[in-house]
């Protein structure tokens, strides 16, 4: 697979996660309860640290981060495995000690970003930069 123009990492975005509603959010003398107390540790903030948003449906805690986008040399190895394994492949087969299965055996994996070879195990087998041709028709 060639993929022409692809971005060297994912855009940067804000993340906005919703917490429990102000009036949920605090007891009669001001302090967080447990349900605002648990949603900012799920954020990994403190309640103080979280903002409030006003909504026509009331006033809610509101956490907003900028989430810096990955490379793509990270997520590569990870959308190779997970697209090769939702191929509609009727039957697998297994080859040699291994557990891996597949349509054919693989016996190598080139996998470049630019120049660059990308680390990683894909079927497993790791990267690298030399390609095997077919054994009865390629070059030795």
């Amino acid at each position: 697979l060639k993929v022409a123009s692809l971005s060297a990492a994912q855009p940067d975005r804000e993340v906005e996660k919703l917490g429990p509603a102000v009036s949920a959010a605090f007891d009669a003398d001001g302090k967080p309860t447990k349900a605002a107390e648990g949603w900012a540790r799920g954020n990994g903030i403190t309640v103080d640290q979280a903002e409030r948003l006003s909504t026509d449906k009331g006033e809610w805690l509101v956490y907003r981060a900028q989430v810096k986008g990955e490379s793509s040399q990270s997520l590569l190895p990870g959308m190779i495995a997970t697209a090769l394994g939702k191929l509609p492949i009727p039957k697998l087969m297994r080859w040699g000690a291994s557990d891996v299965q597949f349509v054919r055996p693989v016996h190598t994996v080139t996998l470049l970003l630019g120049d660059e070879l990308l680390p990683a195990t894909i079927l497993g087998i790791e990267s690298g930069r030399t390609i095997r041709g077919h054994r009865f028709m390629g070059e030795p």
